[in-house]
């Protein structure tokens, strides 16, 4: 099971004060993954306070050579989105075993290569909005050649820009449109 964090359905699956944001988190499952989980906590001092839940579980594909794909369609396709992802090893390896993948959206390389670390938070964000073309978005997980194992997703979260078209107050509230407008009036008593 994939948890995807989705602030503009309402799911009660997973709320506060699980989540001390008050994210909603929805579960996603697709037969071409496998879920595996954790009854251990992570550790998850990285802000982004994903709750404990959420990263007991992972996803990864069912043929571990497999990409792990996972596709979304935005209800606006012109929407521009923030993207957070959140990785966390929930099974202890072996001394020969690694996890290592890149990160692909919509095509193109997101970010560097990843290796999860067993119980810790890592968290992979777009630090400007990113598109998906014709409104159909594609997060791709692509094993190294150094891995062992196959790549793994505990949670996505995906927030759309919403856009003011119209200014919500004039542009000139609070500004001094002449200096003699503005007076300091300044009392002392004696």
């Amino acid at each position: 099971m994939l948890l995807i964090c989705n602030n503009t359905i309402l799911f009660l699956n997973d709320r506060y004060p699980n989540d001390v944001n008050d994210r909603i988190w929805e579960p996603k499952f697709d037969p071409e993954w496998k879920h595996i989980s954790t009854t251990l906590e992570a550790n998850n001092s990285n802000g982004f306070l994903v709750p404990q839940n959420v990263l007991k579980t992972a996803a990864i594909p069912t043929n571990a050579t497999a990409r792990f794909n996972i596709t979304e369609e935005l209800d606006f396709p012109d929407d521009e989105i923030y993207l957070y992802l959140h990785f966390s090893e929930v099974q202890s390896l072996q001394i020969n075993e690694s996890g290592e993948f890149d990160i692909f959206w919509n095509g193109q390389q997101f970010d560097k290569t990843i290796s999860p670390i067993y119980l810790r938070t890592t968290t992979i964000k777009s630090t400007t909005p990113v598109t998906c073309k014709g409104g159909v978005c594609n997060l791709e997980l692509v094993r190294t050649k150094n891995s062992t194992l196959p790549p793994l997703l505990n949670a996505i979260e995906l927030y759309a820009v919403v856009k003011f078209h119209q200014l919500e107050t004039n542009e000139n509230d609070g500004k001094l449109t002449t200096p003699e407008r503005f007076h300091i009036c300044i009392h002392t008593f004696i």
